[in-house]
């Protein structure tokens, strides 16, 4: 992902939620931190504008939220404003980088959520 110049990097997934319209910005940038730490990225997800940068962390196997506040900063969240119902503690059991099949794990995800 790369806007303008002087900011880019790229996420390990991201996703627009918004309309096709609007500036295309991400609406979610997804880390996956395994050995290094997020601070250097968030503060170009921030010059962006992505308005939620979701992490998730092996050594505690959960996904955390970060929303872009008003001062143009990320604060911790206990969910998602822009997925509000969705339940990142499910979630998380069902992250697994690696050699696990996703096909299955997808799967088991949407037995779990209870989705078709």
């Amino acid at each position: 992902m790369r806007f303008g110049h002087s900011r880019g990097l790229e996420p390990d997934e991201c996703y627009r939620l918004s309309p096709p319209e609007s500036p295309p910005i991400p609406d979610i940038a997804i880390e996956v931190i395994v050995t290094r730490g997020l601070v250097d990225k968030m503060s170009v997800y921030a010059g962006i504008g992505v308005k939620e940068v979701w992490s998730w962390r092996p050594r505690t196997g959960s996904v955390e939220v970060h929303a872009l506040n008003a001062r143009g900063a990320y604060e911790a969240r206990p969910s998602s404003a822009l997925l509000p119902d969705l339940d990142h503690a499910v979630l998380s059991q069902f992250v697994r980088p690696g050699g696990e099949s996703h096909t299955r794990l997808v799967k088991a995800y949407r037995a779990a959520i209870k989705i078709a």
